[in-house]
């Protein structure tokens, strides 16, 4: 997703990918394609009045920016954050970055615009009124663990990773769209990434110590589904892409005679 947002804007000014101190090698080794466009900061999960300085800093920088949170765990009623079984995550692991979304701390950025991406009602930007009723009332250990934090722009997936290959697709529709790029796969390909780019990126997660979030257990799944099952959905978002470009080039031949 953030590859995407670099080449949809193709603008100059740098972008930054905010994350956990503990994953910072993960997080550098995922980004494919972006030539140093893409600057990881890193945040200790120890919060201080520094950090908090730091992270207000880069809102100043991007007060007219897009604030992207994919399958972030963000707080409940209580405070505490959950997995979507109920399980508290410690602040040992989990540095507050979800203060990014802290509507009273963007009420100083107007301009900033959020969008949120999840799938079990735990993450960061479930907190729009209607998602919130729908979490507590229809999710297993929804009124527990539902996130009260909102966003602008919010994409439930069945997998948060579906949602963001979505959004990844659209956006490349959009920069052809404005004539930025031509329809094709190799544009699929720098916006979506590859197949064995997604690989490699699941590889680095895993070195880093992380987990599937349903079956608590380090390997090739997400959420219990398989690479493969992974990978299907993300061969049919592109092929739905695809299609529309076919069926758009289709209409313009017609409108031609």
């Amino acid at each position: 997703v953030v590859e995407a947002c670099v080449n949809t804007l193709f603008q100059p000014s740098k972008r930054v990918s905010i994350r956990d101190e503990p994953f910072k090698n993960a997080s550098t080794q995922s980004f494919f394609g972006i030539d140093g466009r893409v600057c990881v900061e890193t945040f200790p999960c120890e919060w201080t009045a520094a950090q908090n300085a730091r992270l207000e800093e880069i809102l100043n920088e991007f007060k007219d920016g897009h604030i992207v949170s994919i399958e972030r765990a963000g707080p409940a009623k209580d405070g505490n954050c959950y997995t979507m079984n109920g399980r508290e995550i410690s602040e040992k692991v989990l540095a507050p970055l979800h203060q990014l979304f802290n509507p009273v701390r963007l009420e100083k950025f107007p301009n900033i615009r959020t969008t949120g991406i999840g799938d079990g009602g735990n993450e960061v930007g479930m907190g729009k009124k209607e998602a919130l009723l729908a979490i507590e009332s229809h999710v297993k250990h929804g009124e527990k663990i539902a996130c009260v934090l909102p966003c602008h722009n919010l994409v439930v997936a069945t997998v948060s990773n579906w949602g963001g290959y979505a959004l990844s697709a659209a956006l490349a529709i959009v920069a052809v769209s404005e004539g930025k790029f031509e329809p094709s796969e190799r544009i699929l390909d720098l916006f979506m990434g590859t197949e064995q780019e997604a690989i490699c990126v699941l590889e680095a997660c895993i070195s880093a110590g992380a987990w599937d979030g349903k079956t608590g257990k380090p390997g090739k799944s997400v959420d219990s589904f398989s690479f493969e099952e992974n990978m299907k959905v993300f061969r049919q978002i592109r092929q739905i892409v695809i299609k529309f470009w076919s069926l758009q080039n289709n209409s313009l031949n017609r409108n031609d005679f």
